[in-house]
């Protein structure tokens, strides 16, 4: 088991609702096609970061996307949020993208697909706003107040919720056994980590 940090930064007035459904985002859009998923999974996305750079630059987040699409099935990944996090496991080797939260691709091929069967999509799916969302194109839209807004997730996994709301204060320095405890060189290797601003972190 592989540990993750994922920190929710990128549209999270969706990205959270969708977490609460078992569906963990990540933006980058425009990268977000089956043949990317097809071309860099076979040489175990080692090149994504590549790929990003030559469209837009040494971005330290592009990172992120290369260990978001390197977690596999029973990976565990700590998402930070306000005073608190969660924990949740990978249940999906399947990598989605936009499409494939559609309710139209889970009425065709039935609720025991292995793709979508832990998807709940896009019913009723609201944001922290309550605007509605929509899928057009293969891009996910919100219908705001006055206009409709391009919504720049891209990628998805499935997960399961292992804790909710775990207190950040003290957590590890009351629980010896704590299994999110590092050693001094894992924790010094994070700090140096949390420095580069990526979104997405390998933990051991």
């Amino acid at each position: 088991m592989t540990y993750y940090l994922h920190r929710i930064s990128h549209h999270a007035e969706l990205a959270h609702p969708l977490l609460e459904r078992g569906i963990l985002s990540v933006a980058w859009s425009g990268f977000a096609t089956r043949e990317f998923i097809s071309s860099h999974g076979a040489k175990q996305w080692e090149d994504v970061p590549r790929a990003i750079e030559q469209q837009w630059g040494k971005m330290r987040s592009r990172f992120g996307l290369q260990r978001f699409l390197q977690m596999n099935v029973d990976d565990r990944v700590v998402v930070p949020s306000w005073g608190t996090f969660h924990v949740y496991d990978v249940v999906s080797d399947e990598r989605l993208i936009a499409a494939d939260l559609q309710p139209a691709r889970r009425v065709a091929y039935g609720s025991l697909n292995s793709e979508c069967k832990c998807l709940n999509d896009l019913r009723d799916l609201k944001t922290w706003d309550g605007h509605g969302v929509r899928m057009e194109k293969g891009q996910l839209y919100e219908d705001g107040d006055e206009q409709r807004r391009q919504i720049d997730l891209g990628f998805f996994r499935q997960v399961s919720q292992v804790a909710k709301d775990i207190p950040r204060s003290g957590l590890c320095r009351q629980r010896v056994d704590c299994p999110l405890e590092s050693a001094p060189d894992e924790r010094r290797d994070q700090r140096h980590s949390r420095k580069s601003g990526r979104s997405t972190r390998q933990m051991g």
